[in-house]
């Protein structure tokens, strides 16, 4: 998916890698986003129609604001997959375009494997009135015999959590500490943890184009992901591209590739530049 994704881990436990994708372009709430469903009554075994109706609002809204991008929705059950696909073909506006122009699929968890989609919406099913403990079945339980990063509900596990490419929509009608029984507690945890401490606070790169180099892009996403930026993410700012000309009167106009500099309530202090060898930054 996007830049969190590199060298993190679902759980320490079962130490599953998420899978390197492209940079963010996006906030972290436009990319991360949790819809919490209450559920009207039971809608038949692994069914719930209340999140499929939660994500197809959601997903109307997107394409009436002129979302271009490709689809995709996964289920947790087969049940609710198969009836995934008679309620948006009957209830979706756009339907057919929808499906042949930006590619939209529904699959149960267990069939994703190959697919990739710009966004994708995860329907869990289970709620807190009718929770029959059928995503044990699914998904690996702690300590489980399945608990190992080997077995095929921790890789169904993996595959499931690692298919959108720029935007995960999780449609849960239960708390998320309810979701604890499985190893997806886990993931969601991962996720929700994610959002609240990137929210402090965000960096990401509005337009691809900032760099000068398919280098300079590779080293910004290393630079995301070493433990010194990390534990210090709240007071520092990675600026690609730093005009240093404006610094150093003899190198009129001339720019590096970045500038990491500490900052403070938003107030970047660029007086770190004092001491700054540029060799080391040039690719």
């Amino acid at each position: 998916m996007q830049d969190y994704k590199c060298n993190k881990y679902f759980y320490e436990l079962a130490q599953t890698p998420l899978i390197v994708n492209r940079l963010r372009t996006k906030p972290i709430t436009d990319v991360l986003r949790f819809i919490r469903v209450e559920t009207k009554g039971r809608s038949g075994k692994h069914i719930n129609l209340d999140e499929l109706e939660a994500i197809r609002l959601d997903l109307q809204g997107r394409i009436e604001q002129g979302y271009k991008g490709t689809i995709g929705i996964i289920t947790s059950f087969d049940e609710q997959q198969q009836r995934a696909e008679k309620y948006f073909r009957e209830r979706l506006k756009d339907y057919p375009r929808l499906k042949e122009e930006q590619k939209l699929s529904i699959w149960f968890v267990g069939d994703v494997q190959g697919e990739e989609r710009d966004i994708v919406y995860y329907t869990f099913v289970e709620d807190e009135r009718n929770s029959e403990g059928g995503l044990r079945s699914i998904y690996p339980i702690p300590d489980g015999t399945a608990d190992k990063i080997t077995s095929l509900k921790m890789q169904r596990l993996n595959v499931g959590f690692s298919r959108a490419r720029d935007t995960m929509v999780f449609v849960h009608s239960m708390p998320l500490e309810d979701y604890m029984d499985t190893r997806r507690g886990d993931a969601l945890r991962f996720y929700s943890t994610l959002l609240e401490d990137t929210k402090r606070s965000d960096h990401f790169i509005v337009d691809e184009k900032t760099f000068d180099s398919p280098k300079e892009k590779e080293l910004y996403q290393l630079l995301l992901q070493t433990d010194f930026f990390q534990k210090n993410r709240e007071r520092m700012r990675i600026i690609p591209q730093f005009d240093i000309g404006r610094y150093i009167a003899q190198e009129y106009k001339k720019y590096i590739p970045f500038s990491l500099a500490p900052c403070n309530e938003g107030q970047t202090k660029i007086d770190v530049l004092n001491d700054l060898r540029v060799s080391a930054f040039v690719l």
